[in-house]
C-alpha cells in the first residue's frame, strides 16, 4: 500500500521573508514516483532535487533543503559525511536564491552602443572581482558611445553606463602602488554574485616582489638605483596613459552628453595641490594637506576629500560619501589629552546608517574643521 504522504511533505513552505512573490512554496518532488527508492532506511541527500530524505516510521520522507534551519552531529563519524553534504547543499542553494533575489531588484540598464571612436585602456584589474573560476587575469576598459565595457580574455566582463554614474574619480599613483579609475553608481549592478554601487579599474605601477634571502642592498647599489629608475618610468607611463584616457572621455562627455554634468574628480592629497584632468569645467579647490588617517571599516586607511565627496579608494570596502548627502558631521572624543578623535557622518536620509570614521589623529582636527566650514557642512 502506498503511504499517504501529505502535501506539506512534498511542498514544504518556505518562510515568507525569503519566498519569491510569484512562488510562495518550494517543491521537492512533483509526485511520489519521483522520490528515489532506497533499499536502506538512511539519511540521503538528493542534490538534483535539492532535497534531504529522512527515514521516518519506515518511510523515506523528503524535505527541501531550504526548510532545514540547521543540522548538528554528536560524535558520530559514520554520518559526518552526510552532514557535510547537507551543509554544502544548503549553502549553495541559499547563495543562489540570494543572488536571484538581488538580481530581481536591479534597475534595467540601457544597452551599450558602440561608438564610432572607441578609447581603450589595456591591462587593468577590476574590483570587486567578476567571480569567475580559475586564475584572475587583467582585461581592457573601453569607452563607447554611452558607456564603458570591461572585458578580459576569458570573456568575463561588465558594462557601466554613463547615465548610471553619479561620481567618477581618477587617482594617480603617487605614494600608492596602483593607479585608479573609480565609478560610484546611481543604481547598483551585479559583480559576480553580489550587488555593488562601486566599480573600480586599476593598474599596478610596480611589482610586489620580495627577495627570498632577505639581504639588504647598499644605498648606492647600481642594481637598486636601476630598479628604482624602472619603477619611476613605469609609474609615470601608467599615470600618463590613464591621464590621456580620462582626458578623452571627459571631452566626449562634454561634447556628446553635456546634460549628464559628469567629470572626473581627483582626491586632494596630503601636502599636494590637486591635479584635475584638463580641461575641467569648474575650478578645483586649491587646498593641500586635507587627507587624514582614519578607520571607516576594519583597518586604518587614508581618507581624502574631493570637490564633491569624501573617499577612500585604495582598500576594500571602499568609502565614497557625497557631500550633498551629508546632514551634519559630529566630531567625537575631542580632548587636549587624547591622540585621536572620531567622526560621525549623519546623512540627510535618516534611514541610512551613520558612517563612523574612528581614530583620526588629533593634529588633523583644525584642518578638518576648516574644511567642513569651507564646504558649508555643520
Amino acid at each position: 500500500m502506498t503511504p499517504n504522504l501529505t502535501a506539506p511533505i512534498f511542498r514544504p513552505c518556505r518562510p515568507r521573508r525569503t519566498a519569491p512573490p510569484d512562488d510562495p512554496q518550494i517543491q521537492a518532488y512533483r509526485s511520489i514516483n519521483d522520490v528515489p527508492h532506497q533499499r536502506e532506511l538512511r539519511i540521503f541527500t538528493d542534490t538534483g532535487a535539492e532535497a534531504v530524505l529522512l527515514p521516518l516510521y519506515g518511510v523515506m520522507v523528503p524535505f527541501h533543503i531550504t526548510t532545514l534551519k540547521s543540522i548538528t552531529i554528536n560524535q558520530d563519524n559514520d554520518h559526518a559525511y552526510v552532514v557535510q553534504e547537507i551543509k554544502l547543499l544548503r549553502s549553495t542553494v541559499l547563495s543562489r536564491d540570494k543572488e536571484r533575489a538581488e538580481r530581481a531588484t536591479l534597475v534595467v540598464q540601457e544597452k551599450l552602443v558602440r561608438g564610432k571612436r572607441v578609447y581603450r585602456l589595456p591591462d587593468l584589474w577590476v574590483r570587486p572581482t567578476l567571480g569567475g573560476r580559475g586564475r584572475k587575469i587583467p582585461g581592457a576598459l573601453e569607452a563607447h558611445a554611452n558607456g564603458f565595457r570591461y572585458m578580459n580574455p576569458k570573456g568575463e566582463g561588465i558594462d557601466v553606463m554613463y547615465r548610471n554614474i553619479r561620481h567618477a574619480f581618477f587617482q594617480p599613483a603617487d605614494n600608492e602602488m596602483v593607479t585608479i579609475l573609480h565609478f560610484h553608481l546611481i543604481d547598483p549592478i551585479m559583480m559576480g554574485n553580489k550587488k555593488t554601487k562601486d566599480v573600480q579599474f586599476y593598474a599596478e605601477v610596480m611589482d610586489v616582489v620580495q627577495t627570498l634571502d632577505g639581504s639588504r642592498r647598499a644605498m648606492h647599489d647600481p642594481d637598486e638605483l636601476e630598479e628604482e629608475q624602472r619603477e619611476r618610468e613605469r609609474r609615470n607611463k601608467i599615470n600618463a596613459d590613464f591621464q590621456q584616457f580620462v582626458r578623452r572621455v571627459q571631452e566626449m562627455w562634454e561634447r556628446d552628453m553635456p546634460d549628464l554634468n559628469l567629470e572626473f574628480d581627483v582626491p586632494f592629497r596630503c601636502g599636494q595641490q590637486p591635479r584635475p584632468p584638463p580641461p575641467p569645467r569648474q575650478q578645483q579647490q586649491q587646498q593641500g594637506e586635507l587627507s587624514f588617517e582614519g578607520v571607516p571599516h576594519r583597518s586604518t586607511v587614508t581618507v581624502m576629500p574631493t570637490v564633491n565627496c569624501v573617499v577612500e579608494l585604495t582598500e576594500m570596502p571602499f568609502t565614497v560619501v557625497s557631500l550633498e548627502d551629508i546632514e551634519v558631521v559630529n566630531l567625537e572624543r575631542v580632548g587636549f589629552n587624547l591622540k585621536n578623535f572620531d567622526m560621525a557622518i549623519v546623512f540627510k536620509d535618516f534611514s541610512r546608517d551613520v558612517l563612523r570614521i574612528d581614530a583620526i589623529p588629533t593634529k588633523k582636527l583644525d584642518t578638518i574643521r576648516d574644511w567642513l566650514v569651507h564646504v558649508k557642512i555643520k
